[in-house]
């Protein structure tokens, strides 16, 4: 009779874990299928009291995926841009700003280039998607990547930790909020980013 308790309490930890693991797998593909990365790194810039400049692109144009904010110790707005990995960004960068007026940095996640590198940006991709199925990683492993255009004469005061952006923890609070801003009867904003 001992072993067929020991089998059961086996089966039933199993079990439990299984399903547990279900509902964790579930839980992060409704976060990374309600992600919107436009409207984070709106919310992220606005925390930081930085005015949001106006896009003069409108969708379906992939232009309009910029973001333009104004720090107060620039005269030229800073500009970032989500960007597929798949894709090179510093074409779709140089119809927004002149480059040579333009330092731009790549982000993504964890990690930040002064170049394009899609090798590495693939591997910290690899690297967190591996990591989240075991629940590890602080950040959700979506395919956009951001690139930030700073004014090359402008020395920004306050730097903005762009990581949040992908932190599950701060878009879960995020997502929280804007559904009750939803429930006050206030419209949600849609985003438009390449793929």
């Amino acid at each position: 009779m001992r072993p067929t308790l020991a089998r059961l309490a086996l089966l039933m930890f199993l079990v439990t874990a299984v399903s547990i693991r279900v509902h964790a797998v579930g839980s992060r593909d409704q976060m990374v299928a309600s992600f919107d990365i436009d409207s984070a790194i709106r919310t992220l810039i606005r925390q930081h009291g930085l005015p949001i400049g106006k896009n003069p692109a409108k969708p379906p144009s992939v232009l309009s995926s910029a973001v333009y904010f104004q720090r107060p110790e620039c005269a030229e707005p800073s500009v970032i841009v989500p960007f597929s990995l798949n894709h090179e960004a510093l074409p779709l960068l140089a119809r927004l700003v002149p480059m040579q007026r333009y330092a731009p940095t790549f982000i993504y996640l964890d990690r930040s280039w002064s170049a394009q590198n899609r090798l590495l940006t693939f591997v910290e991709w690899f690297r967190h998607a591996t990591l989240d199925l075991a629940d590890m990683t602080r950040y959700l492993p979506v395919k956009t990547a951001v690139v930030l255009a700073e004014p090359v004469l402008c020395r920004t005061s306050a730097d903005i930790d762009w990581r949040l952006v992908w932190d599950k923890a701060w878009n879960r609070t995020r997502l929280e909020s804007d559904s009750d801003l939803l429930r006050s009867g206030e419209p949600a904003r849609q985003s438009h980013v390449p793929s």
